[in-house]
Formats: structure tokens, sequence, C-alpha cells
């Protein structure tokens, strides 16, 4: 074997590496948006779904939460019963309802949905 064969094979290995340490760093890439990706799904398959009611008559302090005592779906967990909050998870469209009677001509009821505080 003569000593330009022997260069011939340095450089072609030398190649090979430079080759291999690329594909190394677009793997690494990769791997990293790949759990990026992950992580996005997961928040966008979380089910979120609300529905409770009261039991009994509610009477609402003023400027104060409404808490309802019956659950009857918290898919999530979104829903704090305890503090009358509900925090969306994930960034969509979300439907609320309420109905309310008042009993007294001489009372007004007023209702408002926070939204961030």
């Amino acid at each position: 074997v003569d000593s330009s064969e022997i260069i011939r094979h340095k450089r072609a290995d030398e190649a090979l590496d430079v080759v291999v340490q690329q594909h190394s760093q677009q793997l690494s890439l990769l791997t990293a948006e790949i759990a990026a990706l992950k992580a996005q799904t997961a928040r966008l398959d979380q089910a979120v779904a609300f529905a409770a009611r009261a039991s009994h008559t509610v009477h609402a302090d003023a400027n104060g939460p409404i808490r309802v005592n019956l659950v009857k779906t918290n898919a999530g967990n979104c829903s704090n019963g305890s503090t009358g909050d509900f925090t969306a998870p994930v960034d969509g469209l979300y439907y609320f309802q309420t109905t309310a009677m008042v009993t007294d001509p001489q009372h007004t009821a007023y209702f408002a949905l926070n939204v961030d505080g």
C-alpha cells in the first residue's frame, strides 16, 4: 500500500466523519421537534367539558362567584366547584350558558363572565 492510497483512505474517512456528524446534528434537531410536537398534541387531545347546576336556590354575593354543587361533567378537571373558577387549559372556543330567575320585582339580577380575572 503506497502513501497516496493511505492519504485517499484518510480523506475518505474524514469526509465520512463530517457526514456522520451532520446527520447526528440533524437527528438531534428532529428528535427535539418530535418531542415538541408530542407535547402540543397532548395538550390538544385533552377533552374539556363542564356541566353543573345548583341543587337549591343560590343567593349570590355581590361581585362574587356563583358556586354550584352538582357537577355532572368535569372532563379535563378544569372547573373548581369550591371557588367557582373554570380554567381553560387550551386555547379554543368555549360556550357558557346560565338560567336565572328573579322572584321579587323590586330586585334585578346582573351577571358577568370574567376572563382572566
